[in-house]
């Protein structure tokens, strides 16, 4: 993948501190499935495999920019103890 012509920018504007980001648990997952949030113009919802034994459930607002079948079989990077939102109810 050419990333030389790919523009990023920011998603915030505040810097995150060392410690904040230290607390974060960063894990390599694998998409066992991934399909789209019924009603929902952004949400996808995935199931992965984090090494723990364990089917972990994740919702993204990545819909406008990936395809659910896309996704299954991926590799990912996942912050897994962001705390619990409730999202679309």
């Amino acid at each position: 993948m050419d990333l030389t012509k790919v523009k990023i920018e920011p998603l915030f504007e505040e810097d995150v501190d060392f410690e904040t980001f230290f607390k974060s648990d960063f894990r390599v997952v694998k998409v066992k499935s991934c399909e789209e949030v019924p009603k929902s113009k952004k949400l996808l919802k995935f199931t992965l495999n984090d090494g723990t034994g364990k089917d972990r459930v994740i919702l993204s607002a990545i819909k406008n920019n990936y395809r659910a079948e896309d996704l299954v079989g991926k590799t990912l990077l996942a912050i897994t103890n962001l705390p619990l939102i409730k999202m679309m109810g």
